[in-house]
């Protein structure tokens, strides 16, 4: 599913950044409040399928605040960058990020949930 979400969210910013007419536009905005909607209740799912009761808070804090710098880098680039190259930047982060998080899934679950235990307790 998070493999699918990255897939979705290169397509959409794809149209986004090609968009010159209201077709990829509309396209674009369709195909990421999608992924937006579908993976909502995932981010949550994984965060509590990675973390042990113990760093539950800690690890879903962590999640929260990760994506509420995201969206402030995403306003604060918007500011200094034309619209075209905002949408490239991006696009690039998110592959980016999409083979950390490919290398990352190859790892069993329980070793992920081990690795993050041993982080959080020191």
């Amino acid at each position: 599913m998070i493999r699918i979400s990255y897939i979705l969210t290169l397509i959409g910013l794809f149209c986004l950044s090609l968009f010159s007419g209201a077709v990829l536009l509309i396209i674009g905005h369709i195909v990421l409040a999608l992924n937006y909607s579908i993976m909502r209740p995932v981010i949550f799912a994984l965060t509590g399928d990675i973390a042990t009761k113990e760093n539950l808070p800690y690890v879903s804090a962590l999640v929260w605040m990760i994506q509420s710098v995201s969206i402030v880098a995403g306003l604060v680039l918007g500011k200094f960058l034309p619209v075209h190259t905002l949408f490239q930047v991006s696009f690039v982060m998110i592959a980016v990020c999409g083979v950390f998080v490919y290398l990352i899934l190859r790892t069993p679950l329980e070793k992920i949930r081990a690795k993050i235990a041993a982080e959080v307790s020191h």
